[in-house]
């Protein structure tokens, strides 16, 4: 009835006790996933109940904030908006990501930033948008410039349109090569 009520909504958290998931406005049943970490670390222990986890893990007031500023995006679908949040696994990497490139960037740094491994299916065209935009706002890192290569054209495309799906959080128009040359 009132559509403008859910504009500021961030986040959806259902829980039962027994079991506790996150998603967002627009995230369908499947999407709405479990938050593992607490304390920055990964919580597989079954007698910390997933909602407590949640509740102290990702509603804990630093990464809560965190969250909502960096890790909810607005990508243009073609059909309108569609609100998304990382997962628990998207937000971690990210984070030591960022860590390990400013540190390894520093005047003191060895060069070498590291690699974030993805499996089929775990979001890593989202997961590279959000530790992109999450790059450039960081003030030692003096404006980078982002090159992302490879090694399939179908995974070219999918992430060229998830970039530029996201351009706001980028403050840029992505680019994509046209030729290895």
């Amino acid at each position: 009835q009132i559509p403008s009520l859910f504009y500021y909504n961030e986040l959806i958290m259902l829980s039962d006790a027994g079991d506790a998931r996150v998603g967002s406005i627009t995230s369908e049943q499947n999407w709405f996933m479990k938050w593992k970490l607490l304390d920055g670390e990964t919580v597989d222990d079954p007698t910390i109940m997933p909602l407590e986890v949640m509740l102290r893990g990702m509603l804990k007031k630093e990464v809560l904030l965190d969250f909502a500023r960096h890790f909810v995006l607005f990508e243009d679908v073609g059909e309108g908006l569609k609100k998304k949040i990382a997962q628990y696994h998207q937000y971690s990497a990210v984070k030591a990501a960022l860590a390990s490139t400013v540190k390894a960037t520093s005047a003191k740094g060895n060069r070498q930033g590291g690699v974030v491994w993805h499996t089929q299916g775990s979001g890593k065209s989202l997961t590279m948008v959000l530790y992109t935009g999450l790059l450039f706002l960081e003030d030692r890192m003096n404006n980078p410039t982002v090159v992302v290569l490879t090694d399939r054209n179908d995974l070219d495309g999918q992430l060229f349109d998830t970039f530029c799906a996201n351009a706001p959080i980028l403050r840029q128009t992505p680019v994509q090569a046209d030729s290895r040359d």
